[in-house]
């Protein structure tokens, strides 16, 4: 009978924490949460494909935490990609390609979308969605962002 009441009693006292520490995790949630970043948009994004397919990208006009600029290198056949910011952060985020729309007609369009893996900027997440629309032209080897579009990585 003894056990029973040590029991009923221990279950009695946690029955009344639970509210109070219901009570904490309320008001530690959304009102004391960070803000949510708000993401990189850049406006311009330049570069070149040598000959063995190897493209240099230079991000410029870029807002969030990087300095105003980044870089990155890679091929087509990447599968992921950092951009080394001007400030000296960065941004991995997985790549995919797919054909595009709205390059000038001497350009091939291509559509990149990924999803960021790491972060040192704090603009963005791990898991954000990376988007662009990039015009490749073939006889120059030169890259740029589709006409009215953007390189973007959502916060």
């Amino acid at each position: 009978m003894l056990k029973k009441r040590i029991m009923l009693a221990a279950v009695a006292g946690s029955a009344s924490l639970v509210p109070v520490a219901g009570l904490v995790a309320l008001t530690s949630g959304p009102a004391a949460a960070a803000k949510a970043p708000k993401g990189i948009k850049c406006s311009t994004l330049s570069g070149k494909v040598n000959s063995a397919g190897t493209a240099k990208i230079n991000l410029s006009s870029c807002t969030g935490n990087t300095g105003g600029s980044g870089k990155s290198k890679g091929s087509a056949t990447s599968s992921s990609g950092t951009v080394k910011w001007a400030n000296g952060k960065s941004t991995t985020s997985t790549e995919n390609y797919t054909a595009g729309t709205g390059c000038p007609s001497s350009d091939i369009a291509e559509q990149i979308s990924g999803n960021v893996t790491a972060d040192t900027t704090k603009s963005t997440a791990v898991g954000a969605a990376l988007s662009a629309t990039v015009c490749y032209n073939s006889s120059t080897g030169k890259l740029s962002l589709a006409p009215g579009t953007k390189f973007v990585i959502a916060g």
